[in-house]
């Protein structure tokens, strides 16, 4: 069976204003595959997811994802390519005074989920997968780092996505913690299928839970 690239990128740069971030960035990614992408802070890792979601616009080079072209995908039809690829941000961008169970529930209305007996079976299974079951009530504030990083995980799958970007998913986190998420993140690879492409600076995890690794450096991505 031929392996399906899920990512694709030829002679890319990425520009923000006016200023060149990452310049002739080639390489592509696969269906179910688990890639590191390692560097220097500022080096161009985060600019590279971000572009990737369509916050930074696509300005040179080809870029596909999910066969779709991103030159040619409007602004105001990213959210049609958001269904299918998650982000997983570095400061969880959660509704902090929200209950977790809200802020899952916003996310599912949000890409039009209404009945109300699949939303509340589809949150209960992100919440057991993550072990938050018993959190499902508590306002975020009241979370760990690491709940939070595992609820932002949650959310991002909660409409299983073929691709989860994920930007320094440990930035934050103790070393227990982020070997606790790159395991999770590791077993939603195995169980869905899903394509995880992430930033890193715990270069200790690398060995731990094997995968493809492309680095940042010098203005491109050495593959």
């Amino acid at each position: 069976m031929q392996v399906k690239s899920v990512i694709e990128l030829e002679n890319v740069s990425i520009v923000q204003g006016d200023t060149p971030i990452l310049e002739n960035v080639s390489f592509s990614i696969d269906e179910a595959e688990f890639v590191y992408l390692v560097g220097e802070s500022g080096t161009g890792k985060s600019s590279l997811m971000k572009f990737l979601f369509g916050i930074i616009p696509h300005t040179q080079g080809k870029a596909r994802i999910l066969d779709r072209d991103l030159s040619k995908l409007p602004q105001n039809q990213l959210y049609v390519l958001r269904r299918e690829v998650a982000m997983i941000f570095q400061d969880f961008k959660l509704f902090e005074r929200w209950t977790v169970y809200k802020n899952l529930l916003f996310v599912l209305k949000a890409t039009d989920w209404t009945h109300m007996e699949a939303i509340e079976k589809r949150i209960d299974e992100v919440l057991e997968k993550v072990s938050l079951t018993n959190k499902k009530h508590n306002p975020v504030y009241e979370l760990s780092g690491g709940e939070q990083q595992r609820l932002s995980i949650a959310r991002a799958i909660l409409n299983k996505p073929k691709i989860v970007l994920a930007d320094e998913p440990t930035g934050n986190l103790h070393n227990e913690a982020a070997e606790g998420t790159i395991r999770l993140l590791y077993e939603i690879l195995q169980e869905e299928k899903t394509t995880i492409f992430l930033t890193t600076h715990h270069h200790n995890l690398l060995e731990k839970f094997p995968g493809r690794t492309l680095t940042c450096k010098n203005k491109t991505i050495l593959v």
